[in-house]
């Protein structure tokens, strides 16, 4: 008799156990769809903020020194911590001046603007320890990878862009800058210094 009550004892708890995990699953079910529901109508909702930032991802991000060494590979037309990007939107003057290792007899400039590009309205360039000079001046072009001429060729090694960011609306930025010298060849910055940083 006593061997049957604890049987049933056993059962009456595995039962319970049973029931009470069952409830529990069904809880969690329905918060993981709940959240899954949430997310859904987050995520249109967030790109269409003022002030989006979707890649935070490196303590450097948005800084001066994104615009240094070759393109990270950013996809035009996206916004991206791996490029310079400074403190407002629309902000107005802004100004990102760039060093090379060493003097480049400069014939182009190629500028890698990664996000909303057109801001940048002028150039001066200078080499080291001298007088800046104009390089070009007007409207910034719509091109996600505009290239400059400099005419005639000369010695640089500081380029200083000039940028006026409400001709262009939304946030603008910049992933690479480099000269490109009578041979053809590409030489990237590798110092850089800005106005100002978007802080994350």
């Amino acid at each position: 008799m006593a061997s049957i009550i604890q049987v049933f004892v056993i059962v009456v708890l595995l039962v319970v156990g049973w029931l009470n995990f069952q409830e529990k699953t069904e809880a969690l079910e329905k918060r993981i769809a709940a959240l899954e529901t949430e997310m859904k109508v987050m995520a249109p909702l967030s790109n269409v903020m003022k002030g989006y930032r979707p890649d935070r991802a490196t303590p450097d991000g948005y800084q001066a020194v994104q615009a240094t060494g070759a393109p990270n590979g950013v996809k035009p037309g996206a916004d991206s911590a791996l490029a310079w990007c400074p403190a407002q939107e629309d902000g107005g003057e802004e100004w990102l001046e760039l060093g090379f290792e060493t003097p480049v007899a400069a014939s182009e400039i190629h500028i890698h603007a990664s996000f909303n590009p057109g801001a940048v309205v002028r150039v001066p360039g200078a080499p080291e320890g001298g007088e800046w000079t104009e390089l070009w001046a007007g409207e910034g072009s719509p091109d996600a990878m505009p290239t400059l001429a400099v005419s005639p060729a000369r010695e640089l090694q500081r380029l200083r862009l000039e940028l006026e960011t409400g001709k262009v609306p939304g946030w603008n930025e910049i992933d690479a800058v480099a000269l490109i010298d009578c041979d053809g060849s590409r030489h990237w910055a590798t110092a850089a210094k800005c106005s100002s940083v978007w802080s994350q």
